[in-house]
């Protein structure tokens, strides 16, 4: 027979509003390491819209304003493997939290950088943030949502990749073009900070359950799949950014594109790449 009792009814309906409290806490802060890749992404990038403008005030040729893009790929390739590496078993909560804060410095420095060497240092910087971040956000979703939503919640954290190719690189490509340059990274730096915070306030503790060794990384390097992927890789992403970099002055100087369009132009390319990627695959 069964009893009804009141307080034990009430305290199953709390017990379930809490737990529906931390998943969609949870789902938020997803949100706001997705947020964390696309401003990272589009800190990568954002010279590729200002690479002119960039190289007009501090007095470089556009091949040496392309390091501003170059640098921090290399120093992010190399970074990504061994930050996990150094850092042990740091909690990685407070690990996201330190490199967005490496990231929020690194793009003030650019903004207010007097001379190209200052902007180039910083741009490393924003390689180590980079790197750092890609190593421990692709995995972080096993640890924030429950494992049916795991898929869409990786989807989510590395949908910021494709935002800020269409969104991120242009708006700052506009940007610069109305408020200068050093606007655009000072907004990013503010926009850094933000996520900074959100990070801080919405992630758990995310203590790692081993430390990353060296001679792990170096097993999967001997595997042969793995060493072809990283190679296929290393070419697709080089060629890209082989001509990716240099699309503003190319536009400019070769098409004639007046410099208040290329952002447009770019905010269609990055549109384009989205429509591409997500077409329906044939039945």
């Amino acid at each position: 027979m069964g009893t009804n009792d009141p307080e034990q009814g009430n305290r199953v309906l709390e017990s379930e509003r809490s737990g529906s409290g931390r998943a969609g806490r949870r789902w938020i802060a997803v949100a706001a390491v997705s947020v964390g890749t696309f401003l990272l992404v589009t800190a990568e990038q954002l010279p590729v819209g200002l690479l002119t403008p960039v190289g007009s005030a501090l007095r470089v040729t556009d091949g040496a304003a392309g390091l501003m893009v170059t640098v921090p790929g290399i120093v992010a390739a190399v970074a990504a493997p061994l930050v996990p590496v150094l850092v042990g078993r740091m909690d990685r909560r407070l690990l996201l939290v330190a490199l967005m804060a490496l990231m929020t410095a690194a793009s003030a420095c650019s903004a207010l950088a007097p001379n190209f060497a200052v902007l180039l240092a910083s741009r490393v910087l924003v390689g180590v943030a980079i790197g750092g971040f890609w190593a421990v956000a692709g995995g972080l979703a096993t640890r924030l949502v429950a494992a049916p939503d795991v898929p869409r919640a990786t989807a989510l954290i590395f949908g910021g990749v494709a935002a800020a190719n269409v969104l991120g690189v242009p708006i700052g490509t506009l940007l610069g073009g109305f408020a200068g340059w050093r606007a655009a990274f000072a907004a990013l730096s503010a926009l850094a900070l933000v996520v900074l915070i959100a990070l801080l306030a919405l992630l758990p503790p995310l203590a790692a359950t081993q430390p990353l060794r060296p001679s792990a990384l170096a097993r999967q390097v001997r595997n042969p799949l793995v060493a072809a992927g990283i190679l296929a890789t290393l070419f697709v992403v080089t060629a890209h950014f082989c001509a990716y970099t240099f699309v503003r002055p190319l536009l400019e100087d070769v098409s004639e594109v007046p410099a208040p369009l290329v952002g447009p132009l770019l905010f269609a390319f990055g549109a384009a790449g989205i429509a591409g990627t997500s077409r329906p695959a044939p039945q």
